[in-house]
Order: C-alpha cells, then sequence, then structure tokens
C-alpha cells in the first residue's frame, strides 16, 4: 500500500517521467530512515514543472529543486524548494520560467514544505498532511510581466496529497520518489493579474508531479541540531 501526503501550496502540475524500480510504502503513519541511522540531507529533483493558475493561465519551469533534512525515525521533513529554467534553453539556469502570459520569476523566499506522515482521515484515512511554512510576512511569490504577482503565503492543509515509493535500486542508495496530487491551495494576486482573468484570490489551485528525494550523510548534523550542514557520502533514505 502507498501513502498519500496530503498538501497545501500554489497550484503546479509537474510533467515528467522516472524510469526506476520502486516499492510500495506500507504503514499507518510514514517515517523517513536512513541507512546510517542518522541525521540526513535531502536533495529532490524534477523536470518540466507546469504550473497551472486559476483564470486558464499557466507556465512551465524546466528544473524543481528540493533541499532539506531528516531525523533517523521522523515522520517529518522539511525542504527549500527552488524553481528555474525557460522551456528550449540550456543550460537551465535562467531564474525565470516559461509562461502563457510572459515569463515569471518564482521567489520562494524561504519558505519550506513540510512533510509529515500523520493521516488526517481524508481519502478513507489514508492521506497525511503538509504544510507550507513562511517566515513572518513572507510568501512564495510568482511574478509575471506588467506587474502580475501571486503569492502563496504559510498554509495549513485542505485536500489533495502526495504518494510516495521507495526507490531500492537508485544508484548510490535507496530513494524515495513522491507523486503529488495536491489541490485546494489558496493564493492572492495582484489587481494586474486581473487584467490576465487571475482573480484576486482563491484556494483551487492543483499540483500533480513527482520528485526524487536522494539522502547524504550531514556530518556536522546532530539529533538536536540539523543547522550545522555539511554534505558527506550519499546513504539510502526510504519511507516505512
Amino acid at each position: 500500500m502507498i501513502r498519500n501526503l496530503k498538501a497545501l501550496g500554489f497550484a503546479l502540475v509537474v510533467v515528467f517521467a522516472m524510469s526506476a524500480i520502486t516499492t510500495p510504502v506500507a504503514s499507518a503513519t510514514d517515517f523517513f530512515t536512513t541507512t546510517n541511522q542518522g541525521p540526513a540531507l535531502l536533495t529532490g529533483t524534477s523536470h518540466d514543472h507546469i504550473y497551472t493558475i486559476p483564470g486558464g493561465s499557466s507556465f512551465q519551469c524546466t528544473t524543481s529543486k528540493f533541499t532539506g533534512t531528516i531525523l533517523h525515525g521522523s515522520s517529518t521533513a522539511t525542504v527549500l524548494p527552488s524553481y528555474t529554467g525557460i522551456i528550449n534553453e540550456t543550460p537551465h539556469t535562467n531564474p525565470k520560467c516559461t509562461a502563457s502570459l510572459g515569463q515569471m520569476t518564482v521567489d520562494v523566499n524561504d519558505c519550506h514544505y513540510r512533510l509529515t506522515g500523520n493521516t488526517t482521515g481524508s481519502d478513507n484515512g489514508t492521506d497525511a498532511t503538509v504544510s507550507i511554512e513562511c517566515p513572518a510576512g513572507q510568501a512564495i511569490k510568482f511574478t509575471g510581466p506588467l506587474g502580475c504577482t501571486i503569492s502563496v503565503p504559510s498554509q495549513t492543509p485542505t485536500t489533495g496529497g502526495v504518494v510516495y515509493d521507495n526507490i531500492v535500486n537508485h544508484p548510490g542508495g535507496s530513494a524515495v520518489k513522491a507523486t503529488m496530487t495536491i489541490t485546494g491551495m489558496t493564493f492572492t494576486s495582484t489587481a494586474a493579474c486581473g487584467f490576465v482573468g487571475i482573480p484576486s484570490h482563491g484556494n483551487n489551485t492543483t499540483t500533480t508531479g513527482t520528485m526524487t528525494l536522494t539522502g547524504f550523510t550531514d556530518n556536522n548534523a546532530t539529533t538536536t541540531n540539523l543547522t550545522a550542514v555539511s554534505e558527506g557520502a550519499q546513504i539510502g533514505v526510504s519511507v516505512s
């Protein structure tokens, strides 16, 4: 049985293929485990993100990255996202993303996704929760031409989820595949967005897609201090 991870955030539809053998996660609550049984750094990658925006607009980033830390046996993981890359342009380091209403920039402003394995009862009790956590007064911001800015602030869960599968044959050690189906995300937008059909606020954005989470030894971190980051050798990570 696989697990769903419920989430709030801004609408994105992530489209990319993975070619790896996976095994489904089976438990009432998901726990992250590491082969060194200690703190680990997480790195997640995905490609060709397509963001859907209320009003019919969309934009696409070629590269999405997620970085964070986990403790062995913890049911939570906090990751920092970043989004870059214009379609059909290499290298994929352009800070803007391709959009139907013109190129847009994504500023995460130190907002993190906090993933947990705690079930909430949605979808017959199979969903777990995830939230967006931003510094005070900050939000994830999507900025386009003509002064249109869409903001996604700190939020608590509603509907949708993320399905986890363990990739048992991942190079360098086991990894975790996360497949997202996230709905009910809230946002606000500036007045200029109204000219392209985007409402001033709403809670009906959606995101689907996948990412691969790999682990690395954190040479400096301890169980009480996960901020002393020093990346070491790759290690296996899994969800159980």
